[in-house]
């Protein structure tokens, strides 16, 4: 390893670079030069009450991602990126600002005390990355970051009030407003670096990059256990307190009266889903297929593996000498160019599956294409042939050998030492598992026995079962697998405890993905992490009529000029407050029935509502984008998903999306012509009896808000005005009405975010 070390002493500056052989401890500094693709533009947002700084709630957007140590390509996270997330949220719940502060500072810690040790186990996985040239700068400046943000959260705390733009002093709560978003900044650079931790996220090499292995649904299993058991919680401790209030009752009753009768509790609901059930979630949280990949095991079970892809590659680079022989005449060769297409082809389809070596894959590919176009070569000398041929489809073959042969000597030097990596590696990341899990879901580890007898041996069996499922012909009896084994469990016994698994889960009573999270700093644009979900009936994220890019940038500009949280507030309240009654939401009437039937109009009050009430800027500014996602038509079904037009700088027309929207206007125009004569009207009075029935009951609570309240009443009526056309027989021009309302609104829209 050969690096130039920085002066150490952040007062002396950086004069001494010098280039050390062998390992340097890493150290928590900045660098300024590293590339674009190292942004963390993650912003998760910390709330505290208001009046107070207890936090209830940490908001974290899956979108965007923490960078990624491989660039572009974002790999294979073998411990899922929501355990991360959700251990996080659990461990922040119901501190106080200063205890979440100081509670991240050992967490991070925790996390970078290996950096300074050179004989660490986490060092020695460091030195085996290919690109731990490349990520050491990565690591030591997401460090510094982390830190930087820590401090100036707490100092924002103790200094306490500070001289706004206007002259004014700063409220408490915008205090802690202002120590919450630092703190929600250093929290973004706590995650990158996690990130770029040695196999945290692990290369694919497939050139699809990372493959979803549905952790999403099994994650959803455990939230489910998890807010079943708090239910069950609370109400023992109900049935205790009421069974105390009766006992006292008891005692206060007169002798002689009848006793009265206890009533027979009901019966406890069972939990969602079985025990094994819920430790296959816990597992399936953990990738082995990565984990193992990345290791290198296959060598150590089958040690002639590491040969295969040398000879391929010695084979690939025969059949390149020999293609050139044939095109250049130089040399004799009883092969044809067919041979040589039909053998790299062979060669091809060694490697094909995803998880194989993709450069190997790509090289035979090369060649195969490179001799199926010498047929095409135009006639003439050899060495004009075969200049053809190199300024051709023959110019991939020499780089694609090269990386071949790049990629053949890592998969050496990775079956040289596999062992020691199988035992370093899986001890490392299984028991950080164990530990995130047992934190984020601890009354799932509990119920399911996740840790057995003892975590250590509860991490060899899946061990085992995983190399069965993954290596189905291996010998796992041979003496040198079962003794591996034997040390991966002793290796427990070196690292730190394992949280108990009694730690509070109230944290799951807001357990959202959080799709969209809008972060608000007077004077600043918005950060806006993520999407708004799509409406009912749309699948995916839907195509947005007007570009999202827009949308947001609009309502940036708005809140840019807002000089304190109560301003911004009051800015999102008046926009909500023209939305409901803009030609926009007149549209409602010709939503697709399905969506209508969906209850898209019951989310866009439920938006509405929350945007009108909410306690903080930026939950306002979320709620408010939400809502603005879930207007007639702002989102359609049809259409093409590629996000063209999504840039700040495209123009007018380029983030109009008239095409889907055409689309889905004929739609409109269909089901209205088709259904006119029999259940459409019936249908939409069903609709508009429900959006009354809620404002009657108030169980929404949408008739709180007065502009909400008129809003649902003036949208029943139009469903029900619609309704009765429909009977007369008579169908609106939908295509010219919506088109209509749809471009004047983007008009403006486009308008004022490029103000």
């Amino acid at each position: 390893m050969k690096r130039f070390k920085k002066n150490q002493d952040p007062t002396a500056g950086d004069t001494d670079t010098t280039p050390v052989e062998g390992p340097i401890p890493l150290v928590a500094q900045s660098h300024s030069d590293l590339p674009k693709g190292a942004t963390v533009y993650l912003r998760p947002a910390i709330l505290p009450h208001t009046g107070g700084d207890i936090i209830r709630r940490v908001v974290i957007s899956p979108r965007p991602r923490t960078p990624s140590p491989f660039g572009g390509r974002m790999g294979d996270h073998t411990i899922a990126w929501q355990v991360h997330l959700d251990a996080l949220k659990a461990v922040l719940h119901n501190l106080t600002l200063t205890e979440a502060i100081n509670k991240v500072q050992a967490l991070h810690d925790e996390a970078t005390a290996w950096m300074s040790n050179l004989d660490s186990t986490q060092m020695k996985l460091f030195l085996w990355l290919e690109d731990h040239e490349e990520r050491a700068p990565r690591l030591e400046d997401a460090a510094h970051r982390t830190v930087t943000g820590l401090d100036l959260a707490r100092r924002a705390l103790i200094d306490g009030p500070r001289k706004k733009k206007d002259g004014s002093m700063e409220t408490q709560d915008e205090v802690r407003a202002r120590a919450a978003d630092t703190l929600g900044v250093a929290v973004a650079h706590h995650l990158a670096y996690v990130n770029y931790l040695p196999y945290a996220t692990v290369f694919n090499p497939s050139a699809r990059g990372s493959i979803g292995s549905g952790e999403g649904r099994y994650r959803n299993m455990l939230i489910a256990h998890e807010r079943h058991s708090l239910f069950m919680d609370r109400l023992r401790v109900q049935r205790e307190e009421e069974a105390k209030l009766a006992a006292e009752q008891m005692e206060t009753e007169q002798p002689g009266q009848p006793a009265q009768p206890k009533a027979q509790p009901p019966k406890d609901p069972d939990p969602p889903y079985t025990a094994d059930q819920v430790k296959e979630a816990l597992w399936r949280m953990f990738s082995y297929d990565a984990a193992l990949r990345e290791s290198g095991i296959i060598f150590l079970l089958d040690p002639e593996a590491a040969k295969v892809p040398r000879a391929s590659y010695k084979e690939l680079a025969i059949l390149a000498e020999n293609l050139e022989k044939l095109v250049s005449g130089i040399g004799s060769i009883a092969m044809t160019p067919t041979d040589v297409e039909t053998m790299a082809e062979t060669i091809a389809q060694r490697y094909a599956r995803p998880t194989d070596d993709q450069e190997l894959f790509h090289a035979a590919k090369a060649i195969k294409t490179a001799a199926r176009s010498v047929v095409g070569l135009s006639p003439g000398t050899g060495k004009q042939r075969l200049r053809e041929l190199r300024d051709g489809e023959g110019r991939h073959v020499g780089a694609s050998l090269s990386r071949a042969l790049l990629s053949v000597q890592a998969i050496e030097a990775l079956a040289k030492d596999a062992a020691a990596r199988v035992e370093a590696i899986i001890p490392t990341l299984v028991h950080e598992h164990q530990s995130l899990v047992a934190t984020a879901y601890p009354r799932s580890v509990t119920y399911s026995g996740f840790f057995g007898a003892s975590a250590a041996e509860a991490a060899k069996a899946k061990l085992t079962a995983e190399l069965r499922r993954l290596f189905p012909g291996a010998d796992l009896g041979q003496e040198a697998v079962t003794k591996l084994l034997t040390r991966i469990a002793a290796a427990w016994t070196t690292m730190s405890a394992l949280p108990d698994a009694t730690g509070s889960n109230a944290w799951v009573d807001d357990a959202a993905n959080d799709p969209l999270v809008v972060t608000f700093t007077a004077g600043q644009p918005l950060v806006v992490n993520g999407r708004a979900p799509a409406p009912p009936g749309v699948t995916g994220m839907g195509c947005h009529t007007t570009a999202w890019v827009v949308q947001c940038g609009a309502l940036s500009r708005r809140l840019v000029t807002a000089t304190n949280e109560d301003r911004a507030m009051a800015t999102v309240r008046q926009l909500v407050t023209d939305d409901l009654t803009s030609e926009v939401m007149k549209l409602d009437r010709l939503l697709p029935i399905i969506q209508l039937e969906g209850g898209q109009l019951d989310e866009l009050f439920d938006a509405a509502l929350e945007a009108l009430t909410a306690a903080t800027a930026g939950e306002a500014a979320t709620a408010y984008l939400n809502f603005r996602n879930l207007l007639p038509f702002a989102t359609v079904d049809t259409g093409d998903r590629g996000g063209h037009g999504e840039k700040s700088d495209a123009g007018r027309k380029e983030t109009y999306d008239a095409k889907a929207l055409a689309d889905t206007m004929a739609l409109v125009e269909e089901d209205l012509a088709r259904l006119r004569g029999q259940s459409y009207g019936a249908r939409l009075s069903t609709i508009a009896a429900g959006l009354r029935k809620s404002l009657k009951e108030d169980e929404t609570h949408w008739g709180s808000p007065t502009p909400l309240r008129e809003a649902v009443a003036a949208s029943a009526a139009r469903l029900n005005a619609l309704a009765r056309e429909l009977r007369r027989g008579s169908v609106p021009d939908a295509t010219k009405v919506i088109s209509t309302a749809r471009w004047d609104e983007h008009d403006r829209l486009y308008t004022l975010a490029h103000s």
